[in-house]
């Protein structure tokens, strides 16, 4: 699948369902490959840098993703894929490369993250965990703003801008 040969990973997997008819990763993988027909190689193609994962505090943010999109969309996504966000009135929406609403991050790291980005933050977001009804992903912070120069993203405790 990583090489964009499907058939050959389809047929792969169904081996494997043969010889264990329980196993998670085949049966997740055949039912997203018979979902999606026009489903192509990972974008990443295989590569997923490690370095993406490591969590540095005040820098980085594991978050469970609100107000998911459909099954047919979260399946779509594989783990280490870059995904973005769309800055709303009150939410930060997430979307895929494809411009495919993917879901939300809460109200309050949304309002947080809001002011941030206003004053000159920036940040990378990757998918970290995905499936039919979850998605985490991580946020990075790449640029810090001389106005917050001093003021963590993701302050451990409570949100507040004047940490």
């Amino acid at each position: 699948w990583e090489l964009g040969r499907i058939e050959e990973a389809t047929k792969s997997y169904k081996k494997v369902i043969k010889i264990e008819p329980f196993n998670p990763i085949a049966n997740k993988n055949i039912k997203r490959l018979g979902k999606n027909k026009n489903i192509k190689a990972s974008k990443n193609n295989g590569i997923i840098s490690a370095s993406i994962f490591l969590e540095e505090p005040g820098k980085t943010k594991l978050v469970k993703i609100i107000r998911l999109a459909s099954p047919s969309i979260l399946s779509q996504l594989d783990n280490g894929d870059e995904i973005f966000f769309v800055i709303k009135k009150r939410l930060i929406s997430v979307i895929d490369d494809n411009k495919n609403y993917l879901g939300a991050l809460p109200e309050d790291l949304s309002q947080r993250l809001i002011r941030l980005i206003k004053g000159g933050n920036q940040y990378q977001v990757f998918v970290k965990n995905v499936d039919r009804q979850l998605m985490e992903i991580i946020i990075r912070e790449v640029l810090r703003s001389k106005k917050f120069l001093n003021t963590p993203s993701f302050p451990q405790g409570k949100l507040s801008l004047d940490q």
